[in-house]
């Protein structure tokens, strides 16, 4: 994690997600705790950002609307996504015909 501590300089993953907390929450300062690697000890501070916070609710109201109350899973966005689909294969296995290969080779 980089920044100073105690200024809002929480990586921006971890940003959003406490500013959701804090949107949701009505908390205007969280205190973020951490230990990098098992040995640094920081902590940040989260001050309320209301147009931030405003972003991030809309964000997450589309994705309730567009994909958990449609039961439709998101699109995998990289191989780390794929991964957690599809944690481990069935063992079967199956061979690609000529369409298939063509549409492959396509993409």
């Amino acid at each position: 994690m980089s920044g100073e501590e105690w200024i809002n300089q929480i990586p921006d993953s971890y940003q959003m997600q406490v500013a959701y907390y804090g949107a949701i929450t009505g908390v205007e300062k969280v205190g973020m705790v951490v230990l990098i690697g098992g040995q640094e000890f920081r902590i940040y501070r989260y001050i309320s950002d209301v147009e931030v916070e405003k972003k991030v609710i809309e964000v997450a109201k589309k994705f309730w609307k567009e994909h958990v109350a449609r039961g439709i899973t998101p699109k995998a966005e990289s191989k780390e996504d794929m991964a957690k689909l599809f944690p481990k294969g069935n063992g079967l296995e199956v061979r690609a015909d000529g369409i298939i290969i063509e549409k492959v080779s396509s993409l």
